[in-house]
């Protein structure tokens, strides 16, 4: 009968097993998510910046990238001035140089700029998917162990029902 009060019985190891795999569930998918959302963040983050038109925070997201054209355009002027005659047409070839740089950095900046937009909207959507999913898997989830804890109460109850009754006859 001490078990029946005590909560040691079958269903409360039930009980307890079940909330330790919640548990263990929780620390399982937490760890994912949070190492998935710091990567989330981080493409997002970047998309917003190619998408802001803020030439500073362009530059910052495309920094290595705009880094080597910058470099090798310096690399053909440092060729151009070694190997080159001094004469006008070189500085009008290093004039072209950077007018082609600067071209290069234009297309990276617009080619990204239409595939930003894209991915930012797939990705924004894909949360809201991801969201509205859980969601729906965590109500499932709540109805069911509401469904499981009114059956466990019922048996309990009964049970107590039984051991009442059990003291009845015996008296």
């Amino acid at each position: 009968m001490s078990s029946l009060f005590s909560g040691s019985g079958s269903s409360g190891t039930d009980r307890t097993f079940q909330l330790n795999s919640w548990g263990e569930l929780e620390n399982l998918i937490g760890g994912s998510v949070a190492s998935g959302g710091q990567a989330s963040n981080a493409g997002s983050n970047f998309l917003q910046s190619i998408l802001s038109g803020d030439p500073t925070k362009i530059a910052a997201s495309l920094g290595g990238d705009i880094g080597t054209l910058t470099n090798q355009g310096q690399q053909q002027k440092a060729t151009n001035s070694e190997f080159s005659n001094r004469s006008g047409g070189t500085n009008a070839t290093n004039q072209s140089i950077d007018t082609n740089t600067r071209g290069s950095i234009d297309s990276l900046i617009s080619s990204l700029t239409s595939g930003a937009a894209n991915s930012l909207l797939s990705f924004g959507l894909g949360e809201q998917s991801l969201a509205a999913s859980a969601a729906g898997e965590l109500g499932t989830l709540a109805g069911n162990a509401r469904s499981g804890d009114q059956a466990l109460q019922q048996q309990q109850a009964q049970q107590i029902i039984n051991a009442i009754g059990s003291l009845w006859t015996k008296t």
